[in-house]
């Protein structure tokens, strides 16, 4: 099983907690902090869903 750099995307509650996490989490490598409270969802339109369905 491959997973490449994917495992070093950290996902938290609050870009606050991604803050601390950085400043105190002593973290060996390098990581991608993804804060749940700054995620913009996107809806896709009914037809585009429908022509990709079509694929």
């Amino acid at each position: 099983v491959a997973a490449g750099g994917k495992l070093f995307n950290v996902v938290v509650d609050t870009e606050s907690t991604g803050k601390q996490l950085l400043e105190k989490g002593d973290l060996r490598k390098r990581v991608t902090i993804i804060p749940l409270n700054k995620i913009q969802s996107y809806v896709v339109a009914a037809r585009v869903q429908h022509a990709a369905s079509r694929l």
